[in-house]
């Protein structure tokens, strides 16, 4: 939905962009508790209205450069997508590692430390990463959420704003509830 809102927004001015990133802001705030999905609107919105920058400078070419941030990110997508199923949410992070190539020695980080507080760093790192890295890491992701046979709400956002911050598309995702 917020990736549909921002389409007509890239038509008005610099003012009115700032005035509705606030507003988003400030209701995100409100309950001083930043959720998945207000992280994920916010950097949407942040992602697809900031002004255009200069391309990132390529600084990670290998999976080791990489692996901590995906540590966090698989980590944050097993917990959104199974949050009360400790079994799943520790089968979906094993597929992801194991696909992205991190296993044996990469570690399920508890869901305190996967946040959106750790999430956007981990995002703005992969930034740098090579192409095929980004691609990589996606994939991994992808059957990651995919691996109970069933992706949920929370983790199509979740895979969605991480396909979005890698400039890298993603097609529609039939997501079960």
């Amino acid at each position: 939905l917020a990736a549909l809102a921002v389409q007509p927004l890239r038509m008005a001015t610099n003012d009115f962009i700032q005035t509705v990133r606030g507003n988003l802001l400030a209701l995100a705030q409100a309950d001083n508790n930043l959720d998945l999905f207000e992280f994920a609107l916010l950097r949407t919105v942040d992602k697809n209205l900031a002004p255009s920058s200069t391309p990132k400078r390529i600084r990670y070419t290998r999976k080791s450069d990489v692996a901590s941030h995906a540590v966090t990110l698989f980590s944050a997508m097993a917990h959104a997508g199974h949050a009360n199923r400790p079994d799943l949410a520790n089968a979906s992070f094993q597929t992801a590692a194991q696909s992205f190539g991190l296993m044996p020695d990469a570690k399920f980080m508890p869901a305190s430390d996967c946040g959106p507080a750790a999430i956007g760093p981990a995002l703005d790192a992969m930034l740098m990463a090579a192409p095929t890295l980004k691609k990589a890491l996606l994939d991994a992701a992808a059957a990651g959420a995919s691996a109970d046979d069933a992706v949920s709400p929370e983790e199509g956002e979740l895979l969605r704003v991480i396909a979005d911050n890698l400039d890298c598309p993603l097609p529609p995702l039939a997501m079960t509830a």
